[in-house]
């Protein structure tokens, strides 16, 4: 059996296979992508990982691929240690027993891949590892991923070990401290001014009018007076009142 990857440039490669336990076909990852609304797939980066729907460079649930290319059942893996090579995806359906034991040691190239991911995959991670354990960062980035056996495995070497062995390689940035945030400036003019009645000249009280600026005290100073030589801030508050006599600068913490 064969399968295309769906572009023109992509190499047709042979994916049928019989391992006693499995029976192995080919993935349609350009069949899936264009069934989900995208135009196509591509590879991001040579590897297995590396494949996305286009355009978004979405995630490609490489089960669910398998599952709707050959019925229920079916699962997706790698034929070769992950990342993999872009032509290693392969669809098998279990039956009693795996076909082989996983090496103990395969969890550590799945951890150590997350610390190194350009992708969503090393974001995933990133974004756990600042504020958690690398266990539960591998984790995380694992299941972006949408690589089962990898989080399976990750799962069965455990907290202690996990963190232990990627104590070495885990990306620097899990130990960076948070920027501080910097607070905004803020200049602050105000200025009061006494209103009357428009009718009958009586006192009407008195109306603020507040002016802020992140750049200077001149800038909200020459903003404020634009405002007041521009309109009447009584009648605009009350279109029953009008101002009289000068506005009055008051005092501010941040500009006085």
């Amino acid at each position: 059996m064969k399968i295309s990857f769906g572009l023109a440039n992509m190499v047709t490669v042979l994916v049928l296979l019989y391992t006693g336990n499995l029976f192995a076909q080919g993935m349609d990852l350009d069949r899936y992508c264009k069934r989900h609304g995208y135009t196509g797939v591509l590879n991001i980066n040579n590897t297995g990982y590396g494949w996305r729907c286009f355009p978004g460079y979405a995630s490609i649930n490489v089960h669910q691929v398998c599952s709707e290319q050959y019925g229920a059942g079916y699962l997706g893996a790698l034929r070769t240690p992950a990342p993999g090579g872009m032509y290693d995806w392969y669809c098998y359906r279990p039956t009693t027993t795996p076909a082989a034991a996983p090496s103990s040691d395969e969890w550590k190239k799945h951890a150590r891949w997350c610390a190194t991911d350009p992708q969503s995959s090393g974001a995933a991670y990133l974004s756990a590892c600042r504020t958690g354990d690398q266990f539960n960062a591998v984790i995380a980035c694992q299941t972006n991923a949408h690589n089962g056996r990898a989080v399976s495995l990750i799962r069965q070497a455990g907290p202690s070990a996990v963190n232990a062995y990627m104590d070495s390689f885990k990306n620097p940035q899990c130990s960076a401290p948070a920027r501080p945030s910097i607070p905004q400036a803020r200049f602050d003019v105000r200025f009061r001014v006494a209103c009357q009645d428009k009718s009958d000249n009586t006192p009407r009280g008195d109306q603020d009018l507040i002016v802020s600026s992140p750049y200077s005290c001149q800038d909200a100073l020459s903003s404020a007076l634009n405002q007041l030589h521009s309109r009447d801030i009584c009648q605009t508050a009350d279109s029953s009142r009008m101002a009289v006599g000068e506005p009055e600068r008051r005092w501010t913490a941040s500009c006085n």
